[in-house]
Formats: C-alpha cells, structure tokens, sequence
C-alpha cells in the first residue's frame, strides 16, 4: 500500500495470518518505507517476534510465487520469510499468508 505521511511519500506492505485473526498474538509482518529523505536506507520492520522489530537496511529481498525472503543487514537473526498462497477472483487479488 502507498500513501503518504506528514513525512512524505510512504511504502507500506502488511503479511497477516488470517486463520488466527482473531489473535492479537498471531504471526504478522509489516514492512515500511519513508522517502524523505533517499539518503536514509532503513525500513522500519515489526513483526509478531519482538526481535524483530526495528529499523533496519534490507540487505535483500526475493519475492517468489510463493513467498518473500528478507535478509536483514545484521550479524544475527537477520532472515525473514513469509510464504503465501494467493487466491485470485475476478477483479479482486486475494492471498493466504503464512509466517515463518
């Protein structure tokens, strides 16, 4: 999701584990991005796991047909994956995600 913010423009995208919705402490991941200033290469990273909330620089990213790889640019506990099945219906993308 684009928008944009006090700060400017913003990148957002949001993995959420649907069959635990309900579940304040079900697996999520939110990705975000600032372009105010395109000097600065951290994301801001939050996810069900407090280890792994942050800002971080994305050393790499892979997007498959089945999922999403992060590699975080630090010594330790720096891989996130998400996969997901993705459900498609006339007009409307609609995806199942798991997190890992």
């Amino acid at each position: 999701m684009a928008g944009k913010s006090e700060r400017g423009p913003i990148l957002q995208l949001i993995f959420e584990a649907q069959e635990d919705a309900d579940n304040s402490g079900s697996p999520y991941l939110l990705i975000q991005r600032q372009f105010e200033d395109l000097e600065d290469d951290l994301c801001y990273v939050e996810t069900h796991d407090e280890k792994y909330i942050g800002h971080f620089i994305l050393h790499r990213v892979e997007f498959t047909l089945h999922g999403l790889s992060i590699e975080l640019d630090r010594p330790a506990d720096n891989l996130l994956s998400v996969t997901c099945a993705f459900r498609f219906q006339r007009g409307v993308v609609g995806h199942e995600d798991h997190l890992r």
